[in-house]
């Protein structure tokens, strides 16, 4: 995760990535609501938050 992070810009995002694998291969909420949570969270970061969230989701889905 934090190679995926640090690929997008900055560590400091491994948890948005690690966020996404995880509801990625649970499937806690839908994947729309997850990035509505990030959006509202992370307004300023958005892009990059996105982005981390998706990267996240598809190495999760890889292990599906």
């Amino acid at each position: 995760a934090k190679e995926i992070a640090e690929s997008l810009g900055s560590s400091k995002i491994t948890n948005i990535v690690m966020l996404g694998f995880f509801n990625s291969i649970s499937g806690l909420v839908s994947k729309e609501a997850l990035q509505n949570a990030v959006r509202k969270r992370f307004p300023k970061f958005e892009k990059m938050n996105i982005g981390a969230m998706e990267a996240g989701y598809r190495e999760g889905a890889a292990y599906v």
